[in-house]
């Protein structure tokens, strides 16, 4: 099985592609040029780099799995749902899972909340290279990495 998962951002955008065959698993960070408030610009840059780097030598995902935007009542959650990131996120993996050509029962779409729980970054960073090994990557990398864990049922406390 295949699974590439997607930490959204309109700034640095966490992914991730595991082979569960070959047990492999790569991350990268992509940060999309901006031209003001283009959403669906910044939405066809991440697919092409999904479709031209991330996928590159690989079928496409059996399963992908995207962080759903949540609004957090906090001053960090009023700017963004001011600026409109909110929503943007909400466009950006809509507009990536419509993409990406698979059935609906294959796309998940958790919320920070359901995924992670109040799990700090220190933690899921901690149960990934618990599972994937020693590797020096980006928090969103960790968290696209965490994702895949989430929906493969293994992001438990390991050992």
């Amino acid at each position: 099985m295949r699974f590439l998962s997607v930490d959204p951002s309109v700034n640095d955008v966490g992914l991730a592609f595991f082979n569960s065959e070959t047990d492999k698993l790569r991350t990268w960070t992509f940060r999309p040029l901006r031209n003001g408030r283009n959403t669906t610009n910044i939405a066809i840059q991440i697919l092409r780099f999904i479709l031209t780097v991330c996928l590159q030598g690989e079928k496409r995902p059996d399963y992908l799995v995207m962080e759903h935007p949540q609004w957090e009542n906090s001053d960090r959650g009023h700017k963004a749902a001011a600026k409109g990131y909110t929503l943007d996120l909400a466009y950006l993996i809509g507009f990536i899972g419509g993409s990406m050509g698979l059935a609906g029962n294959k796309i998940h779409t958790p919320t920070p909340r359901e995924w992670k729980g109040n799990m700090p970054k220190s933690a899921t960073e901690h149960r990934v290279k618990a599972r994937f090994g020693p590797m020096k990557v980006t928090d969103h990398e960790f968290d696209a990495a965490g994702l895949i864990l989430w929906l493969i049922g293994d992001l438990e406390e390991q050992g």
